[in-house]
């Protein structure tokens, strides 16, 4: 592992710097429209931008792949506390409250991802959670009401 290089940045311009990387492929599947994220306000975090990024691209790349095709994905920033929390909220199939309490478990892969064909090695989600809590975040999932997931990532915010 490279030791941590934690700095203070705008998690905001984070996410919309890793959403250029799948924009094209979004914007394909919403009849030319983005993904909305917001607030537009700058919400800093003090992190490691590289493991951020590469959480950032994991679920921007999860959310297009499991759940696009389905429906909207939004992204939101919410400054609660002590930490900024990125929310990226789909309408897509969902995971039963099981594949939820296993979601970060190396190796692991839901019933409907697998069904589904599409690739993968069950480890993106739990290196993602382990970057997060390395920088003293953290990465869950939830429920979305009334279908699909939210998955949120929690980081220190700046002072």
């Amino acid at each position: 592992h490279r030791p941590l290089s934690c700095g203070c940045f705008d998690l905001t311009a984070m996410c919309r710097e890793a959403y250029l990387l799948f924009r094209e492929d979004y914007r394909d599947l919403f009849d030319g429209e983005d993904v909305e994220i917001g607030p537009e306000k700058a919400l800093r975090v003090v992190a490691d931008e590289t493991l951020t990024l590469q959480i950032l691209w994991n679920l921007f790349g999860n959310a297009l792949k499991y759940a696009a095709p389905y429906g909207k994905v939004f992204v939101r920033l919410v400054d609660e506390s002590g930490f900024i929390r990125v929310e990226f909220a789909d309408e897509g199939p969902g995971l039963s409250a099981h594949e939820r309490r296993h979601a970060f478990d190396r190796y692991y892969r839901a019933k409907t991802v697998l069904k589904s064909g599409k690739g993968g090695f069950g480890i993106g989600l739990c290196t993602a959670r382990e970057f997060a809590r390395m920088m003293g975040g953290e990465l869950t999932v939830c429920a979305n009401v009334p279908k699909g997931c939210v998955f949120a990532l929690s980081l220190p915010k700046a002072m």
